[in-house]
């Protein structure tokens, strides 16, 4: 396994505990009106690295028009979510 399959593993548990903090906050939410676009946000962006990993650990897939489309939406995604804050 090399440094950049480590680091999108990483990068997997830190937007799984992201998921947790957001929802375990769901009564008391610091931003509700942002909530689902974050939710949004944080899912696109673990689909798009766990892609990424299955591609860095040489897993073949049948889902790469999956994978593009939910990297072309990052971009969107993050740009909806800077819209909602402004």
């Amino acid at each position: 396994m090399n440094v950049i399959a480590w680091i999108d593993s990483f990068t997997l548990i830190a937007l799984f505990f992201a998921f947790y903090r957001l929802f375990a906050r769901k009564r008391n939410p610091l931003f509700p009106d942002m909530f689902w676009s974050m939710t949004l946000l944080i899912f696109v962006n673990f689909a798009y690295v766990f892609f990424m990993l299955l591609e860095w650990l040489n897993v073949s897939h049948s889902l790469e028009s999956v994978e593009n489309i939910v990297g072309a939406s990052l971009p969107m995604v993050w740009a909806f979510l800077f819209y909602t804050v402004i």
